[in-house]
C-alpha cells in the first residue's frame, strides 16, 4: 500500500475531522482529497500544515478550494499538539510529499 494512502487511512481513523466547529488551538493538520468514484481507496494527502490557531488558519486557507477545483472532495483532519508541531509538520511533508506543499520541492 502506498505510504500516503496508508497515512491518510490512519489520519481518518485516529485524528479529529473538521466539523466546522473549530477552536483556535495549536495542531498539525492535513488536507485530504477524496475521489468519490474510488471510495475509501481514493484518499490522498494534498497538504500538511501546522498552526497555533486552527480556526483562523482554516478560514483563510486556499488549499481546500484548489482541491475542489481538481474535481475532488476536500477534507481536513487535525491532531492537537502543544509543542513539537512544527517539527512534526516538516517530517510529514518530507516523508509524504503532498502535492500542494512548497517544501516538497525543497523550499522552506
Amino acid at each position: 500500500m502506498d505510504l500516503r494512502l496508508k497515512f491518510a487511512n490512519y489520519v481518518v481513523d485516529k485524528w479529529h475531522q473538521n466539523n466546522h466547529d473549530l477552536e483556535d488551538i495549536p495542531c498539525v493538520y492535513v488536507i485530504l482529497s477524496l475521489n468519490y468514484w474510488e471510495g475509501y481507496k481514493g484518499f490522498d494527502i494534498k497538504y500538511v500544515g501546522s498552526t497555533t490557531k486552527l480556526k483562523s488558519r482554516y478560514k483563510s486557507h486556499k488549499i481546500p478550494k484548489q482541491v475542489q477545483n481538481l474535481g475532488l472532495i476536500s477534507l481536513m483532519y487535525y491532531i492537537p499538539m502543544n509543542k513539537g508541531f512544527y517539527d512534526y509538520e516538516i517530517k510529514l511533508i518530507r516523508k509524504l510529499q503532498p502535492q500542494f506543499n512548497k517544501l516538497r520541492y525543497g523550499n522552506i
